[in-house]
């Protein structure tokens, strides 16, 4: 236990101990990216504006997916696109025709292309009957929502869901809604090692930016 006690000082000989109003942004060498400065316990939203929402959907017996615009997805008929099959549609140019119904698979309407619309609805047709495919909303960005410690640290881990190479990520209060900042380009941001959080107090590696970033 003295030798665990030991080792645990030494790794943080390296680190200050530190409270910055200022919000910062660094990177470590495998791509997470540490927030710091953020009130203790804040909830933010992580938008990333270079990675587009995909979303499983399931044809139905008639072999069709029916796209409709939600609160958490909302679609633009007029000027989104999505991607399907690695294809790109612009909602706008894809064929006009009836509402598709399915009945004890029997298939009502008039199918125009593979992907159309009505009125109120996008629809992608020709599919085999109860199969899961990805659906690609290219105009709404994915999100994650992450919650700060009580040193007002943040981690945004690299994953391939979360590329936190792709684009720009924009932090907000997820319960507001409003704008904090936008992140500078992956590449800008500096890097350095994740900060640590111990009782309350937050230790910073030596040379840590004190300048906000975001």
């Amino acid at each position: 236990m003295k030798k665990q006690g030991i080792l645990a000082l030494l790794s943080l000989l390296a680190f200050t101990p530190a409270v910055f109003a200022n919000e910062i942004a660094v990177k470590e060498d495998n791509g997470d990216i540490y927030l710091s400065g953020l009130p203790s316990y804040q909830s933010i939203q992580a938008v990333y504006n270079g990675i587009p929402k995909v979303q499983k959907k399931t044809s139905n017996e008639c072999g069709f997916i029916k796209l409709t615009s939600s609160t958490s997805t909302p679609i633009n008929l007029s000027s989104d696109s999505i991607t399907f099959n690695s294809n790109s549609y612009a909602l706008g140019s894809v064929p006009v025709s009836s509402a598709l119904t399915c009945s004890n698979g029997v298939l009502g309407g008039t199918v125009s292309g593979i992907v159309q619309k009505d009125g109120n609805a996008v629809y992608i047709t020709g599919l085999s009957p109860y199969t899961d495919y990805q659906v690609g909303f290219n105009n709404i960005p994915v999100t994650r929502s992450i919650k700060a410690n009580t040193c007002g640290i943040a981690k945004l881990s690299n994953t391939d869901t979360y590329n936190n190479s792709a684009g720009t990520i924009v932090i907000k209060n997820r319960e507001t809604g409003v704008t904090i900042g936008t992140l500078p380009a992956f590449a800008s941001i500096p890097e350095a090692g994740g900060p640590v959080c111990r009782r309350g107090t937050g230790f910073f590696p030596v040379g840590f930016p004190t300048s906000s970033n975001f």
